[in-house]
């Protein structure tokens, strides 16, 4: 049952005062509320009401359990520092990043985020593909930043909480890893829960639920550890952030500074990129608020353009063969294959769900009587297997996955949607499962489809198809025709590419597949297999 608080505005503690009954001794006095007992061990309340902004300087790793070789083994994204600028009781923030990135997109990146309430600007380095030296923050990324600043800072989030109480829920005990922790839930919207150190009254969790496609509802945790300290607060010096129990980062603060000075320079946005009341996106804050640590990842994965959804992106269907369409979006492809009474779909992008539902109306209207019988999942990164519940709500659908993965796609049916109720969510329908252990053929008396798992270090589930009668393989990742520009098949050279390239070669060669041309989940048009060899260095 909630309760509500006495805790004043940032102004002094407030204890329950009770008649002692008449007896020899006097009784105990009660505990004060859970919220006064954290402020108090955090520092008091004039303490904390004496901060406005804090500075952050960190080191630490980052990591994304989309993108592992596994699915519960999360993939290394970046060793990283920043200082972090930030006030307390506005949204303004200054961060001052330099990633080293090791998964993809090698190399160094150094650049500055400001936020300034609803707008942000970029300088420097953020992505792997050019861009302007400065640009304007999509609504989404300036949202997420703000929701992740309010995970990893318990100042902030007491500070919230004392300065408006009825903001805040009691919400009781939690046993956590066979300890038990007071959870105080702060609003507004999407609440951050913050568990209580039974011990020594400080936070040793906060916690908040965000969508993250196509597992849905998944629990963010930041765990805090090693207080120490700084004018008269203690302060964590160590932070640890999961997604779904799954390792997300991990970062130590050499230190923290409060009260530092700034000027208008801090958080000044370049008069260039001023915004105008268009350039906020009510659809695309809403996107980053709920899914805020998904798009960190994306930050951290130097593909910055992903911070939105690809809603009202055409859908261009180009026909490689009879009754065999590739359909091309912005970043993703899929594989259509026409068959005698049904329709089979390979491959299911992306991590937001306007394609995905694109894709589904544009089949719609051009095969208005033949339903999609049969999805495969090429492998289960979240920008390949994010829109699978959306391809699969039409019901009587068996998906096709790499075995590695069946039970990540058994919890992808299961979990709940709540935040963002798909296709699936909205109309609940039996959909079947089947792992395909090294080869499963799919044929009617129109076109036979061969999957054959194949060995890479990208991903261990990876499914490539092949159509035997047209020569034509359907890959992705590991090669991508025409990324980077007409004629490219590796985006500029990138050396991870080339060795998954030499990676998919060997395997074709192992298997034995005649084939001519290759499609691919990313670029653009198709590739022979001779363009391949080159790419493998073969």
């Amino acid at each position: 049952m909630s309760r509500a608080f006495t805790t004043r505005h940032l102004g002094s503690l407030s204890f329950v005062v009770v008649a002692a009954a008449a007896c020899d001794s006097p009784p105990e006095p009660p505990e004060p509320p859970e919220l006064d007992q954290v402020v108090l061990a955090m520092g008091g309340a004039d303490a904390l009401a004496a901060v406005t902004n804090e500075r952050v300087v960190a080191h630490g790793d980052r990591y994304f359990p989309g993108q592992g070789a596994s699915y519960n083994q999360p993939r290394h994204l970046a060793t990283f520092d920043y200082v972090r600028t930030g006030e307390l009781d506005e949204d303004r923030l200054h961060i001052d990043h330099d990633h080293l990135h090791d998964y993809l997109y090698d190399g160094r990146y150094q650049f500055t985020e400001v936020v300034d309430g609803r707008a942000g600007f970029v300088s420097g380095k953020d992505g792997y593909y050019p861009a302007p030296e400065q640009s304007a923050m999509l609504s989404s990324r300036v949202t997420s930043a703000l929701q992740h600043d309010r995970l990893i800072s318990p100042l902030r989030l007491v500070r919230e909480a004392l300065a408006d109480p009825s903001r805040v829920e009691d919400r009781g005990t939690l046993e956590v890893d066979g300890k038990r922790y007071a959870v105080l839930a702060i609003g507004p919207g999407q609440p951050i829960e913050l568990l209580i150190d039974p011990a020594t009254h400080l936070p040793a969790f906060a916690r908040r639920w965000e969508d993250n496609p196509p597992l849905g509802d998944t629990l963010i945790e930041a765990r805090f550890d090693d207080y120490r300290a700084v004018d008269g607060l203690e302060l964590p010096h160590r932070v640890e952030l999961r997604a779904g129990g799954l390792q997300l980062a991990s970062e130590q603060r050499s230190s923290i500074a409060l009260n530092v000075a700034t000027g208008p320079e801090t958080y000044a946005i370049p008069a260039a990129l001023q915004p105008d009341a268009a350039a906020y996106e009510p659809r695309l804050a809403e996107l980053g608020e709920r899914s805020f640590e998904l798009m960190t990842s994306i930050k951290y994965m130097a593909l910055p353009f992903f911070f939105f959804d690809q809603a009202g992106i055409p859908v261009t269907m180009n026909q490689l063969a009879p009754g065999v369409m590739h359909v091309v979006g912005m970043t993703h492809n899929s594989l259509l294959v026409e068959q005698r009474d049904h329709l089979v779909v390979v491959d299911t992008p992306t991590p937001f769900p306007g394609w995905s539902r694109a894709v589904l109306d544009e089949i719609a209207r051009r095969y208005p009587d033949k339903p999609i019988r049969q999805v495969v999942v090429s492998h289960f990164h979240n920008d390949h297997s994010g829109g699978l519940r959306n391809f699969v709500a039409g019901g009587g659908v068996t998906v096709l996955v790499g075995a590695a993965s069946a039970p990540f796609y058994d919890r992808v049916l299961a979990n709940p949607h709540t935040l963002v109720a798909d296709r699936l969510a909205e109309q609940p329908v039996p959909v079947a499962i089947k792992p395909v252990e090294e080869r499963e053929v799919l044929a009617d008396a129109e076109r036979a489809i061969e999957l054959h798992h194949v060995r890479t270090t990208h991903a261990n589930d990876m499914l490539i198809a092949y159509l035997p009668a047209q020569k034509l393989l359907f890959v992705a990742d590991l090669f991508n025709p025409n990324l980077g520009g007409p004629g490219a098949s590796i985006p500029f050279g990138n050396p991870k590419f080339a060795a998954m390239a030499r990676e998919l070669y060997d395997e074709v060669i192992r298997l034995g597949l005649d084939v001519q041309t290759i499609a691919g989940a990313h670029g653009g048009g198709t590739a022979t297999f001779e363009q391949l060899r080159t790419a493998a260095g073969r």
